[in-house]
């Protein structure tokens, strides 16, 4: 990636330290120097300095001994997040039942169509893809921005977790009970029931940070174990 001069500079040095940050580029807990990683991209500080800022405020980032820091987190702070994301995303759900349009939820059907076809052809990366335009969906068809953005920054942490710890993690491990959550959430949006969508988005997000936590600790023990 290059420097453009059409974009403030601290946006362009952001989006590029944002996207090696939740790409596992750096390791959590490792030092950003600022005058290096200024040096390789050749700017100056002060645009380094802006893009640590907002990554220190989307959580990404921390300082510690007046150095900034690739964030480090344990079991609780990953359930913190998750289940911040199960409320926001309940919510979601139930206004997206009133608020979602046709265009939108044949979108949603298709979504649900290929996240099938990916489970039955074993593809990981389909699979997540898929899962994450299953659920962006349902969040922009609540026409709630301020909710939105919420959950564009908590998406942030979640992306920084799965590529640190798990990689290309996904819930077919075992069975497809997922796609099945997936399939009676959107029958529920179909049907305009508001209240069902929501209680099935809620047992959705509990399955969901079950299986992390649990995909979580096994690959620590096995990193352990190595």
């Amino acid at each position: 990636m290059k420097i453009q001069k059409m974009e403030p500079l601290y946006l362009q040095v952001y989006s590029i330290l944002r996207k090696e940050v939740l790409e596992g580029v750096y390791q959590p807990g490792q030092k950003l120097v600022e005058s290096r990683i200024a040096a390789d991209l050749g700017v100056s500080r002060g645009p380094v300095r802006e893009a640590m800022g907002r990554l220190e405020q989307e959580g990404l980032v921390v300082q510690k001994d007046n150095y900034n820091h690739v964030i480090e987190y344990t079991e609780k702070d990953v359930i913190d997040v998750y289940q911040c994301r199960k409320a926001l995303e309940s919510m979601a759900v139930e206004l997206a039942t009133k608020f979602i349009s046709k265009e939108e939820l044949t979108h949603l059907k298709e979504v649900l169509e290929r996240s099938e076809e990916a489970f039955r052809r074993n593809d990981s990366k389909d699979i997540i893809k898929n899962n994450i335009i299953f659920h962006d969906i349902i969040v922009i068809s609540s026409r709630n921005n301020s909710l939105i953005d919420m959950v564009e920054t908590l998406k942030g942490k979640i992306t920084y977790y799965r590529s640190t710890i798990i990689g290309n993690y996904h819930r077919n491990d075992v069975n497809d009970d997922y796609i099945k959550e997936h399939r009676e959430i959107f029958t529920a949006i179909s049907d305009g029931n508001a209240t069902i969508a929501k209680k099935l988005m809620e047992k959705h997000m509990d399955s969901d940070i079950s299986a992390f936590v649990s995909f979580m600790n096994k690959s620590k023990k096995n990193k352990q174990n190595v």
